[in-house]
């Protein structure tokens, strides 16, 4: 279904269409990922099977949302990604890419305010 409808997308581009991608799509370091399903979530970050775009049969990442309230969480958050990018250990998933960015739509009937977002990705492991 997701080659079907962006072959769909793309057609519809070609004649000034432009239509909704049949998944969320993030980007994360100049790299787009589609979301195919929520794995988890915890008190204020989501975490989701996502796959690279335009290779949707590509291997499975694990895309932690992590939504940034207030502006002092976010130097909390890059201590996180500059310590999970130092890490290099086998127990220790890697982080493959990481950005804060503005929060860029509230989600519907969003009651608190989401100045920014982070997004985290890694591979991700469905068997253990």
């Amino acid at each position: 279904v997701d080659g079907i409808w962006r072959a769909v997308v793309d057609a519809g581009k070609q004649v000034g269409l432009t239509l909704p991608p049949l998944t969320e799509e993030v980007v994360v370091e100049d790299k787009t990922f589609a979301i195919v399903k929520k794995l988890g979530e915890g008190g204020f970050s989501y975490v989701h099977l996502a796959r690279e775009i335009p290779d949707l049969a590509s291997e499975d990442y694990a895309l932690k949302r992590i939504l940034i309230h207030e502006e002092e969480h976010q130097g909390a958050i890059q201590n996180e990604i500059d310590v999970m990018r130092a890490l290099d250990h086998p127990n220790i998933l890697p982080l493959l890419y990481a950005e804060i960015e503005p929060h860029r739509s509230p989600p519907p009937g969003a009651r608190v305010f989401v100045r920014k977002r982070a997004s985290l990705v890694f591979p991700a492991y469905l068997d253990g």
